[in-house]
């Protein structure tokens, strides 16, 4: 994949996965491929085996998208743990 490739990937929104790494970190995947995209001083790399410069609005559908899919993996370990307390 070219960084071209990988940029317009990323604007098209054609990742999965999304995952919050750190307080300035998210990581995704397009296709089989791991990114990372850091945040560096409101200057976003989105790295894989190459390395591109995104748009902080690309940026930040990703963080939303990471944040999204965290608060539901929550809300599901809520409900288990819900279920286990009401099993004693």
């Amino acid at each position: 994949m070219t960084k071209e490739e990988l940029s317009a990937k990323i604007a098209q929104g054609e990742y999965t996965d999304c995952k919050v790494d750190g307080k300035s970190s998210v990581s995704f995947k397009i296709g089989d491929n791991r990114v990372s995209v850091t945040d560096l001083c409101s200057s976003y790399m989105a790295i894989t085996c190459i390395s591109v410069r995104i748009r902080e609005n690309d940026y930040n559908k990703i963080l939303k998208q990471a944040l999204q899919n965290e608060l539901e993996g929550m809300k599901a370990r809520e409900n288990e743990l819900k279920e286990s307390i009401n099993k004693l």
